[in-house]
């Protein structure tokens, strides 16, 4: 949503949320006077400061579990100081150095799963060839491979369920033809035919239910001789069939009560 959209109140609650998550240095009251007519800016420089911040807090929390992990001889907050503004090469570092002390058995599991996610999404390098590319950075590795699965098994389900909505609804074209249309766009497509499939199950119902109101109708039309047949009653309550069941019933009742 572009700023210009919302209104002066929502940015104002929004400004107040985030000088209050920043801890920024001055009130929102007293940033909202200095930045009088100019809110949007105020808006944006306070996402930023909450952005950097989102980062920082992720980068220590990943330096904390690493400087466990490898044993580090110094603390978070000695690395960290002795490496501000350049915390992204510290966490380089501290990976490359928990890859290191990765034990042989570890090293072979990680391997071992990276040969079978390779096979599994048919990648288009061999576990060897990303093995060395991704050296020091084997879990983003594996955790991309693991994405990249799963993906591929979604993508595989949601194409044997649009195969099977294309028989059930007897769509006019193929699953092929149509996958091939929506390429990009397989949730749509997903979507438009369970609507098309529930539409026509509702559309079922009806016919069914009809045919049940006509059998009603019909053994009614007997027992009253209305003096107009089933038929002609239908097309002249068409779409108040129960409406015409409750008049015949009702003919039907006052005629047993004369007899």
């Amino acid at each position: 949503m572009f700023l210009s959209d919302r209104s002066d109140d929502a940015i104002k609650e929004e400004i107040r949320q985030l000088v209050e998550e920043t801890n920024a240095p001055k009130s929102a009251d007293e940033l909202l006077a200095a930045y009088a007519g100019r809110e949007g800016e105020l808006l944006k420089n306070l996402r930023k400061m909450k952005a950097k911040q989102d980062k920082d807090a992720s980068i220590k929390a990943e330096v904390v579990q690493l400087i466990e992990d490898t044993n580090s001889p110094k603390s978070a907050e000695e690395l960290l100081a002795a490496y501000k503004g350049r915390e992204d090469e510290l966490l380089t570092n501290l990976r490359k150095m928990k890859a290191k002390q990765m034990s042989n058995e570890e090293k072979e599991a990680m391997k071992v799963e990276v040969a079978q996610l390779v096979k599994d999404t048919n990648a288009p390098k061999s576990s060897e060839e990303l093995l060395q590319v991704y050296a020091g950075r084997e879990e983003e590795l594996l955790k991309n491979l693991r994405k990249m699965k799963a993906k591929q098994e979604n993508d595989a389900s949601i194409k044997a369920e649009i195969e099977t909505l294309v028989k059930e609804v007897n769509a006019p074209k193929t699953a092929e033809e149509m996958l091939a249309s929506y390429s990009g766009r397989e949730e749509e497509l997903l979507k438009n035919l369970r609507k098309m499939k529930a539409k026509q199950e509702r559309a079922s119902l009806k016919a069914t239910e009809k045919d049940s109101l006509r059998n009603q109708i019909e053994e009614l039309v007997k027992d009253t001789s209305p003096g107009k047949s089933a038929s002609e009653l239908m097309d002249a309550y068409e779409g108040r069939e129960a409406e015409l069941v409750g008049h015949l019933a009702k003919l039907k009742n006052s005629k047993k009560n004369i007899v």
